[in-house]
């Protein structure tokens, strides 16, 4: 995350340490910070996502859980209350999710994209710029099997090897050629696409044939194209 860090143990448990200002370690422990990893969650836990200020995980049962910052209603739990230890936001059928900087992302069973949390660049994908405080159907999109969440936009992978994406595009992140916001989600890879991960600003793609490609703010080398100037499109 932002100032804190999860780990994920092969009994199913969750360890956090580091900043805990808003309770995104999750512990019930108002504190904060802790210097050393604690045990958040005892077991039971699939994979684990840390946003700037919140946390995101996803249990072996298909539940998604949200611990921290709640301002922008990034937890999807109804509210903007900050929370310090997990709280129950979806109670069954999530496959993936992902916490970007003030949203949240959940990929359903069926292939269905839900959203939450701050919206003000279209990042959440429904054609708006309203934020939300509890998940909701972004859109039904065939064949989805992964999504990212970056600072303020977020990306898709179809089955078909497609990547979509939505949200702020000041840097190019989006990777469709150009630099504009857009509130729904746009193609922006046709085909060949494994995998998709997000940063704040930047995006990248894993190929089929082991390559990777990048797109967006590059003013520290952070796509690693061997240039320091921001991209619109992707590049290998």
């Amino acid at each position: 995350g932002f100032d804190h860090s999860l780990l994920l143990k092969k009994d199913g448990s969750v360890w956090a340490a580091g900043s805990n200002n808003y309770g995104q370690i999750g512990t019930g422990n108002p504190r904060l910070y802790s210097k050393e990893f604690e045990k958040a969650i005892a077991k039971g836990v699939e994979n684990v996502a840390a946003g700037d200020w919140h946390t995101m995980v996803l249990k072996q049962d298909n539940s998604v859980w949200g611990t921290g910052a709640n301002e922008n209603g990034q937890l999807g739990d109804g509210s903007t209350t900050d929370r310090i230890a997990y709280v129950q936001v979806i109670s069954s059928g999530a496959r993936a999710m992902a916490a970007g900087s003030r949203h949240s992302m959940i990929l359903q069973g069926d292939g269905s994209v839900w959203g939450t949390g701050k919206n003000y660049q279209g990042q959440l994908g429904d054609g708006t710029k309203t934020k939300k405080n509890r998940f909701f159907l972004v859109r039904k999109i065939p064949g989805a099997i992964a999504v990212a969440a970056g600072g303020y936009h977020s990306v898709a992978l179809m089955r078909s090897g497609s990547v979509w994406a939505v949200g702020r595009n000041d840097n190019g992140q989006l990777g469709d050629g150009s630099k504009a916001d857009t509130g729904s989600f746009v193609k922006v890879v046709s085909s060949d696409a494994l995998a998709v991960a997000a940063g704040g600003y930047h995006s990248f793609v894993l190929r089929e044939d082991g390559s990777v490609w990048a797109t967006g703010c590059n003013l520290y080398g952070q796509l690693g194209d061997g240039s320091t100037t921001d991209k619109s499109s992707y590049v290998q």
